[in-house]
């Protein structure tokens, strides 16, 4: 009889424990879905520390022996991890916040923001990281001004961009694929307006290097720039102080 029992009271500390973990990867990858919509990525290592701050601060933290035996009490356990979990998402934008301070969620990049817009949930933004550096083993790349792409092209000549480092990086998703596409002597109907902007921004930076190589007007003398002040100190004393015939409700003098 006692075995029944011991055997029925460890199947059910098993079960509840395995929804306790169930719930705690709920409230988790719930979490990495929020900070993704939010256009942040979970930074693992940074992560790490700074787990505890999605959970409830309890008394049984400063007693090793109940900490260590609360995750396999049954019910109890279950009880606890909903608590964590409805503190989560009543202090959902604290938290986020907090997380982004300590670098446990870090920005992502233009590439990882698309690729997370095609499959928005939390199981995939916490995978996010990893799925970019496993197709990144076998990319191709081009550098174009110093910027290095990683892209793969499928047999329909499609091309995916994985990763771009360099200057390029801080660029919008579109004008990367502009800008490799154009790279790799490849046609990607890009809109009018957005190459009319690119040749004005070429035109820009083109007269930005002749300003740079034009020499410099020489300056003023101090005399020239003191008979300059002063000339607009006597303006401004003539505007504030006007003549006494055009100051109204002048008293007349006796």
């Amino acid at each position: 009889m006692f075995q029944l029992f011991f055997v029925n009271a460890f199947l059910l500390s098993i079960n509840t424990l395995i929804t306790k973990v169930s719930i705690s990867y709920f409230t988790e990858f719930h979490m990495f879905k929020d900070g993704a919509d939010r256009g942040y990525i979970i930074n693992e290592n940074e992560y790490q520390f700074a787990r505890g701050s999605i959970r409830k601060e309890d008394d049984y933290d400063n007693h090793p022996v109940l900490s260590l035996f609360q995750p396999i009490i049954p019910f109890y356990n279950i009880y606890k991890e909903l608590e964590n979990t409805y503190y989560y998402f009543d202090n959902r934008e604290e938290i986020i916040e907090d997380l982004i301070k300590v670098h446990a969620f870090e920005k992502m990049t233009e590439i990882e923001k698309y690729e997370y817009s095609k499959r928005r949930s939390g199981v995939f933004a916490y995978f996010l990281t990893e799925w970019i550096e496993a197709h990144l083993e076998d990319a191709k790349i081009e550098t174009i001004k110093s910027s290095n792409f990683y892209y793969k092209t499928d047999d329909d000549g499609d091309i995916t961009l994985f990763k771009v480092e360099g200057e390029a990086a801080k660029l919008p998703l579109k004008k990367q694929y502009h800008l490799l596409k154009r790279a790799l002597g490849l046609n990607d109907n890009f809109d009018e307006d957005d190459i009319a902007e690119d040749k004005q921004e070429e035109n820009q930076e083109e007269k930005q290097e002749e300003v740079k190589e034009t020499p410099k007007k020489e300056e003023l003398t101090p005399e020239q720039r003191r008979e300059i002040i002063d000339n607009l100190v006597k303006e401004i004393k003539k505007d504030l102080n006007p003549k006494q015939d055009d100051k109204p409700f002048q008293k007349s003098k006796k």
